[in-house]
């Protein structure tokens, strides 16, 4: 029988909510009825959704698409990878359309994100995910014919032209947020394809740990890994004005301009969900029933995101001189929800029925 590694799941679908309770906290102008202090404990928790997609993602290249390279070979990754990467660049176009109906953006502007030259209302994630899928690709070759290691030294090395990027100014703003998206040259969004590789690799080292026989391997070595990024944040701390920190990384400054510190914080906090939820629910545990309605949007994760940004994107021009209390934001991501149930019930009487035709 083959053994399923459920935590992923339900962080998957945790990592969805934290997207659309910080996306519709903004769009709901929640932080007028809040202090700073405030704002920064919740935005830390909800900022990590972003990494923590790329962290599993990099988990699922090397639990799935690495084992069925193995066992099938390389065509039958690349259909898959090329229609996911497809289906995410598809929802980052309709995401777009919404935002031009909606009013966020001018025809222009919805005509630039094609090009990945504009951004557009929270579906940026997912142009880097449209190339960094088809990336995957050589990834895993290299992956299994160099091993792990190779491939986080590979990745992380990026990291090194730092120095001279983060010195590169560009002029043109279209210009600078393609650069900005792909490369992390040009601060115009983070976080770039190629910085976030090294989150992708490490994801990919995490998985590699798991192991049936050894259950607690994993919490284990990620608890070191852990340690280390700690360490390495408490330096940062040491060494950056403490107002400086908390102004650049909450205003989304360190992100945009891809600096390190954002990427530290970041896999840190993707560390630590993983951690938590393997912990809770841990290698080989049998499920109950019930626990399937807790990861609806863990199974349609860009499903989830796709529609939930469309509508914010829809409501756009409508919502923004008003402010609402947490109320809203809650009753928007349990409409999302039920939209996604109701999609998961038809589907599931489609097959059924199907099945049924086909005997």
């Amino acid at each position: 029988m083959k053994e399923r590694v459920y935590f992923v799941d339900f962080v998957r679908s945790y990592a969805i909510f934290l997207a659309l309770f910080d996306h519709s906290l903004n769009d709901f102008n929640i932080w007028a009825n809040y202090s700073f202090e405030q704002y920064a404990v919740v935005k830390l928790f909800t900022t990590s959704a972003t990494p923590t997609f790329l962290f599993l993602f990099g988990m699922m290249l090397e639990l799935v698409y690495l084992k069925r390279l193995r066992k099938v070979g390389l065509p039958s990754i690349k259909p898959k990878l090329y229609k996911r990467s497809f289906q995410c660049y598809l929802g980052f176009i309709l995401t777009s359309l919404a935002g031009l109906i909606g009013g966020y953006l001018t025809i222009k502007g919805a005509i630039g994100t094609t090009f990945f030259a504009v951004n557009n209302h929270y579906g940026n994630i997912l142009k880097i995910y449209c190339v960094m899928i088809l990336l995957a690709i050589p990834l895993l070759l290299l992956r299994n014919k160099y091993g792990i290691w190779f491939i986080v030294v590979l990745c992380c090395s990026y990291w090194l032209t730092y120095p001279f990027t983060s010195q590169m100014e560009i002029q043109h703003g279209n210009i600078a947020i393609f650069m900005s998206s792909i490369f992390g040259i040009g601060g115009s969004g983070g976080p770039s394809v190629f910085h976030s590789l090294s989150i992708v690799s490490i994801g990919m080292l995490s998985a590699s740990f798991i192991d049936f026989e050894h259950k607690w391997k994993f919490q284990r070595i990620n608890f070191y890994l852990l340690l280390i990024l700690l360490s390495l944040i408490a330096v940062v701390i040491y060494t950056t004005p403490w107002d400086e920190l908390l102004n650049n990384y909450f205003t989304n400054t360190y992100r945009n301009n891809n600096h390190p510190i954002y990427y530290l914080v970041a896999l840190s906090l993707a560390v630590i969900h993983v951690l938590f939820f393997s912990s809770v629910i841990p290698l080989g545990i049998k499920l109950k029933p019930w626990t399937r309605y807790l990861m609806v949007f863990g199974r349609n994760s860009l499903s989830a995101f796709t529609i939930g940004n469309i509508i914010l994107n829809l409501i756009f021009k409508r919502i923004e001189d008003y402010s609402f209390n947490l109320f809203a934001p809650l009753l928007f991501i349990f409409f999302v929800y039920i939209i996604l149930f109701f999609y998961e019930k038809f589907e599931s009487r489609k097959e059924l029925k199907t099945g049924a035709y086909n005997t």
